[in-house]
């Protein structure tokens, strides 16, 4: 006969190579000391209100950053807009190399984007 071990959720196996059906007080008191020394932890649960007002929240914070993006892009705009012809060559080439910079940086902590940026490009 083989000796197969199971394994499942809902029944322990005894642990000291009795058989299944074998009473044994010791491994009874084993397998319910650690139920005992674990505190009931209660599920937290919340009202629809309560979760709305989370969602709202999230959203404010979420929807204030982007905000702030939209500014930060209205007012570039209107500064772009009152530049001459040199001085937006001279913002967007500064643009670019700022853009540059970034992605380099990017590549050089990323492993993964390093090696198929390599791939990509033959080298």
């Amino acid at each position: 006969m083989m000796d197969l071990q199971f394994f499942s959720d809902t029944a322990a196996a005894p642990t000291n190579g009795a058989p299944e059906g074998s009473s044994n007080d010791q491994s009874a008191e084993q397998t319910s000391q650690p139920e005992a020394k674990e505190p009931a932890k209660q599920e937290k649960t919340f009202t629809q209100d309560q979760v709305d007002e989370m969602i709202q929240k999230r959203l404010d914070r979420a929807l204030k950053g982007k905000q702030q993006e939209i500014d930060d892009a209205k007012a570039e705009a209107v500064k772009y807009a009152k530049m001459n012809k040199n001085e937006k060559q001279a913002h967007d080439l500064e643009k670019a190399q700022q853009a540059a910079k970034v992605e380099n940086k990017t590549r050089d902590y990323n492993p993964h984007l390093r090696k198929s940026i390599v791939r990509n490009t033959g080298k």
